[in-house]
């Protein structure tokens, strides 16, 4: 399936790893957070020619077995007690394994390309949903804001208002807490022209909108800080841009 199907930041990212300069453009993103990636470390989507994206339970039961116990972050034990055909963890819109301070690392990039993504709602709830997941979720999002404040006093995280930047910050704190170190980029994408009036017009104005986004629910102070949530594992919040490939 070719990238230019796919519609918002997720074009991005195919773009971006369709093409051979993927790793240095990414590590160049990534300066300043202790996280490297290489050409031999496993990434999801693969491409445009492989582009399903995976959810961290599956991600980790096939790329990081023996790392953590991942039946730890998987239904029922975390996030959601029943799965059906609607009803599944969040997708970020890229995993990857990585270098972390020298130890073996996951790396979640969430993108986005225009405003227009900068999601502030709530999750939603309908008569077709399912209560109990809808219950675990937000105990799963409490326990991570519990233990997030614990360490930096000052995370709002809720699964009723900003609930996307709120389930990224508490799925890298749960892979954090067993063990693992975790690095969390929301990567812009500048000067896309399929949003010429919505656009993010340049590093800088990603920069601005993404720490004014992010502080409605992570604390000013904390950004490219490593936080200690285990023995051996940390999370790490960070942003940074780069150029839209050519579509």
């Amino acid at each position: 399936m070719s990238a230019t199907n796919h519609n918002g930041s997720r074009r991005d990212v195919l773009l971006l790893l369709d093409s051979s300069k993927y790793v240095e453009a990414l590590n160049t993103a990534l300066s300043g957070t202790g996280t490297v990636i290489s050409a031999c470390d496993v990434h999801r989507p693969i491409g445009s020619v492989a582009d399903r994206e995976y959810e961290l339970p599956e991600f980790s039961r096939e790329y990081l077995d023996g790392r953590f116990e991942y039946r730890e972050i998987a239904e029922p034990a975390w996030w959601i007690v029943k799965r059906n055909a609607r009803v599944r963890t969040p997708n970020f819109d890229l995993i990857s394994t990585s270098t972390i301070c020298g130890m073996p690392g996951v790396l979640l990039v969430e993108a986005k390309e225009h405003y227009g993504e900068l999601e502030t709602c709530g999750k939603s709830f309908k008569s077709s949903s399912n209560l109990e997941n809808h219950q675990k979720i937000g105990a799963s999002i409490e326990l991570a804001n519990h233990a997030l404040n614990a360490i930096a006093p000052g995370f709002k995280l809720s699964r009723d208002a900003f609930y996307q930047v709120s389930n990224r910050m508490a799925w890298g704190w749960r892979l954090a807490s067993l063990g693992v170190p975790v690095t969390v980029l929301y990567l812009g994408f500048v000067q896309d022209p399929y949003w010429p009036k919505d656009q993010f017009e340049s590093n800088e104005d990603w920069m601005q909108a993404a720490r004014l986004y992010l502080a409605n629910v992570v604390p000013g102070d904390i950004f490219n800080r490593r936080l200690q949530c285990s023995d051996r594992g940390s999370l790490l919040i960070s942003s940074a841009a780069l150029p839209v490939l050519p579509h």
